[in-house]
């Protein structure tokens, strides 16, 4: 590098920026020259090998068996001796039995009239909405979570435990005696905190811990 530094030092600038200058021209000719004779050459013809024929192709027949299949399709059984919902519609006595829920049809072994009532028999295995029939409900249930997320301690140096309840979905603080969802805040400090449940056990808490309490009804 330092030997071409020193050649260039020594070299003529006037004859450096001649030669640079024809060369440029010439490159420049030299690419004029390709675009102009490259725009009057004829674009190159592509070989014409005709339109490509293919094979018809073999009938499958799909449509044809559709059709046979549509045209083939039976009409449904009908019991000659039960009557038609054509020959019901077409008889108004019938269509009034049929709302007041009184309609008669033969009975085919004792030759007996058998009668259809309106009323419901499954009344009992479905009650209203307003459980006005029907049987009993049974009373839905859920169980309440406790969470001990967090500890607080008063001026007055009392300490109160935060908890979270899962079916109201709040925190409130409790101090020692305070119940919650009938479980009994015993003591708390800054890692745990001891309940008192509703069966006597006491149960100690982390910090973050959950406990799920007895199943109560749920409020309307």
């Amino acid at each position: 590098m330092e030997k071409l530094w020193k050649f260039l030092m020594q070299t003529n600038a006037k004859a450096l920026f001649v030669l640079a200058l024809a060369v440029l021209l010439g490159v420049s000719a030299w690419r004029g020259w390709v675009e102009i004779a490259a725009a009057h050459r004829p674009p190159p013809e592509e070989p014409v090998t005709g339109r490509a024929l293919f094979k018809p192709g073999k009938d499958l027949g799909l449509i044809a068996f559709a059709t046979n299949q549509l045209a083939a399709v039976h009409e449904l059984p009908v019991n000659p001796f039960r009557p038609t919902l054509e020959s019901l519609a077409a008889n108004p006595d019938t269509l009034e039995a049929i709302r007041k829920g009184t309609w008669t049809r033969p009975n085919l072994l004792t030759n007996n009239p058998i009668t259809f009532s309106a009323t419901n028999l499954f009344a009992h295995l479905r009650p209203s909405p307003n459980n006005t029939t029907g049987g009993a409900v049974a009373t839905p249930v859920v169980a309440p979570r406790l969470t001990y997320t967090g500890f607080f301690k008063r001026p007055d140096g009392r300490t109160a435990a935060l908890f979270h309840d899962s079916i109201a979905d709040t925190s409130v603080f409790k101090l020692p005696g305070d119940t919650l969802r009938g479980a009994t805040l015993v003591e708390a400090d800054i890692r745990h905190a001891t309940l008192l449940l509703p069966s006597g056990t006491e149960v100690l808490l982390a910090i973050n811990e959950a406990i799920d309490l007895p199943p109560e009804p749920t409020k309307p």
